[in-house]
């Protein structure tokens, strides 16, 4: 009789091999520590953020509680993705982590009319990206494998605590919640003294909230790039970005990228002025950078299959032309 093959025994099940070998692929993808691909404005804004000291600690504390907290709550109002539930989405989140270097996070799809998603971590341990369901059933396979990717891209560059002090600057309700929380007895592990919430709303009064959300948008530009390393199509990455606003209208026969690009350029300076307290570049500005980066050698370093015969542009080329791009005031097409 023929013993039956263990289909596990070929498979290296050291856990210390695999730290080591996701350290070696990290290190040959970065530099100082960083993802090459991170935008330099996003790398530079958040080390000035670090220098804020009690903003950075007190998002640290809060984010290590919320994020336990956060995957309780959608065990029970969500649906755990998972081998055996969305095993399809669930390969999704494994390809973006095995791409990117990084552990494969729990993902949580909610019911929402509206699409959309976000990453909560404690720097990169025990991620959580939650799904709405109106994102999940809007999109292709491919596209949700860019919106997964852009997911993972914050826990790869460490932007969890970094997202929540830009909440904690953005929202002033937030002022109030802390207080609610400081009332409930549960002070001594967000904040060690009450003159954090006086620091944090004085901030939230100054011109540094608009430097936060400046951050939050440069970060927002990283992020699309690991979601286009993890589709590996520009084509792809655009239509998910721009199904995002408009839905299944841009399946429709007529609608032309190029030209939506282009309504960008109409906008008066005074409507661009709103964009400086978004959380987010405009969906046109986002488009624009991710064609930049299609072009870059970094970009080909992670798809050498993709490159073409015409001169591959520097990370250093492509990053200034971000920086013009998520210029509130400066044209994306320029």
């Amino acid at each position: 009789m023929i013993e039956a093959q263990n289909p596990t025994r070929q498979i290296d099940l050291d856990f210390a091999d695999y730290i080591i070998e996701r350290e070696r692929n990290f290190a040959a993808r970065s530099i100082n520590g960083v993802p090459d691909y991170s935008f330099s404005l996003d790398e530079q804004l958040r080390r000035k953020i670090a220098l804020v000291r009690p903003v950075r600690d007190l998002a640290h504390a809060m984010t290590s509680i919320w994020t336990p907290d956060v995957r309780q709550q959608y065990l029970r109002i969500g649906v755990a993705v998972g081998p055996r539930q969305y095993p399809e989405i669930h390969a999704l989140g494994e390809a973006c982590a095995r791409r990117l270097g990084i552990g494969v996070p729990q993902m949580f799809i909610t019911h929402s009319p509206e699409p959309g998603g976000f990453t909560i971590a404690t720097d990169d341990r025990e991620p959580v990206i939650v799904l709405t369901s109106a994102l999940v059933g809007a999109l292709s396979t491919e596209e949700l494998l860019f919106v997964i990717g852009h997911e993972c891209g914050h826990i790869h560059n460490l932007h969890g605590v970094y997202n929540v002090a830009a909440e904690m600057i953005a929202n002033p309700l937030m002022i109030t919640l802390l207080q609610q929380v400081a009332k409930a007895g549960t002070a001594l592990k967000l904040i060690r003294t009450i003159e954090h919430l006086h620091l944090l709303a004085g901030v939230v009064q100054g011109g540094l909230r608009l430097f936060f959300m400046h951050w939050s948008r440069c970060a927002e530009i990283t992020c699309d790039r690991a979601g286009l390393i993890c589709c590996g199509d520009l084509q792809t990455a655009q239509m998910a970005l721009i199904r995002l606003i408009i839905g299944d209208a841009a399946r429709l026969q007529g609608f032309d990228i190029d030209a939506y690009i282009d309504q960008l350029n109409q906008n008066s300076s005074p409507a661009r002025f709103a964009e400086l307290f978004a959380t987010h570049p405009l969906i046109p500005r986002r488009v624009e950078a991710l064609r930049w980066f299609a072009q870059c050698e970094t970009f080909y370093g992670w798809h050498p299959e993709l490159r073409s015969s015409a001169r591959a542009l520097s990370k250093a080329e492509v990053d200034q032309r971000c920086e013009r791009i998520v210029n509130v005031f400066a044209g994306a097409g320029e």
